[in-house]
């Protein structure tokens, strides 16, 4: 049985029916007594009801990854949205900004940037890095179609001004390769390479590959071209990842009150790591590149919320009680099962 088969036998499951109704008249859902993968299932199905954005805000990096695999298997990889913290420690110059943390990030953006109806999971220290503008993305990014006229020099010079390394082969994100009318590249925002045919100044096929074999996977009508939006943000105007999304989403927030205090947490190390900076080189404030939970829950005010926990941190306009039990311990008797 297919995941989407699966979540359609929840079609009109009660705490369906409820919450779909809740989200659509009201600000902050008080949800309740949530178990097991049950809540993956419930917010799959209302999107495949009603599409829309939905970013979940679990308590940390491994519950988020669980919950992002269920999603996945539920829904499908083109559907959900994983965005983890880049890793990188606050305040050192001298650190990897290519991990594949970061890479997904911007792949995260890119995707956002496209108004697409997603489901983003996400967790605090994810969402305590703020990102370059929405704006400065779109400005930073080539967007390249099949069939259209493209000067193959102008490209180059447009990948060395982002920054990228020619190389022979393409290996890793911020690569590209030029053979006589092909140009291979990967992207910041792109999970392979690319490789893009030229006939004199006309694209005439985009592909993405396996840079193991070079084999061609996939054929594409477009391709989004971004520098890694970590390299610059030293001289950007940033801000939170809210940006990114439109006022309609719906965020769901395990434990808000936690969560707010992690953001304080690592906002706290900023500063301490900040205070200790010497020399000329010039960094942005912790105020300027990272969030705080006072900013946080401001913004969380204007968009529609469940929350998930005993006690809800905003007053709730309604509180929906799921009837799930925990599963029973079966001590390896799996005739229980």
């Amino acid at each position: 049985m297919s995941g989407q088969s699966f979540v359609q036998k929840f079609a009109e499951h009660p705490a369906i029916n409820k919450l779909q109704g809740a989200l659509q008249g009201v600000q902050v859902v008080h949800l309740q007594n949530e178990r097991g993968s049950l809540l993956p299932v419930l917010i799959a199905q209302l999107q495949s009801k009603e599409a829309g954005k939905h970013l979940i805000i679990l308590e940390h990096q491994e519950a988020a990854a669980y919950f992002f695999n269920d999603l996945e298997n539920l829904l499908g990889s083109k559907n959900v949205l994983y965005y983890p913290a880049s890793y990188n420690v606050p305040y050192k110059h001298d650190q990897e900004t290519k991990n594949a943390n970061v890479i997904q990030r911007a792949e995260v953006l890119a995707e956002l940037s496209s108004d697409a109806h997603k489901i983003i999971v996400a967790y605090p220290e994810a969402l305590s890095e703020k990102v370059i503008t929405r704006k400065t993305f779109n400005e930073r990014s080539f967007k390249v179609h099949k069939g259209e006229k493209v000067n193959l020099d102008f490209l180059i010079d447009l990948l060395f001004e982002y920054e990228f390394t020619r190389e022979q082969f393409v290996v890793e994100p911020g690569q590209f390769a030029v053979r006589g009318g092909i140009i291979d590249l990967w992207s910041y925002s792109s999970e392979r390479p690319y490789r893009l045919e030229f006939f004199d100044d006309e694209v005439e096929s985009i592909r993405s590959f396996d840079p193991a074999d070079q084999l061609s996977i996939n054929r594409f009508n477009h391709l989004l071209i971004t520098p890694s939006v970590e390299e610059k943000v030293a001289q950007e105007v940033l801000t939170d990842f809210l940006a990114y999304l439109g006022r309609d989403t719906v965020l769901w927030v395990n434990e808000t009150e936690r969560f707010l205090a992690k953001l304080d947490q690592y906002y706290q190390q900023a500063e301490e790591k900040y205070a200790t900076l010497t020399g000329a080189t010039k960094q942005l404030p912790p105020e300027e590149k990272y969030v705080n939970a006072n900013h946080f829950a401001a913004q969380l005010k204007h968009y529609r919320m469940v929350e998930m926990g005993a006690q809800p941190y905003y007053k709730a306009d309604v509180s929906i009680k799921l009837n799930v039990s925990a599963q029973s311990n079966f001590n390896k008797n799996f005739k229980l099962l």
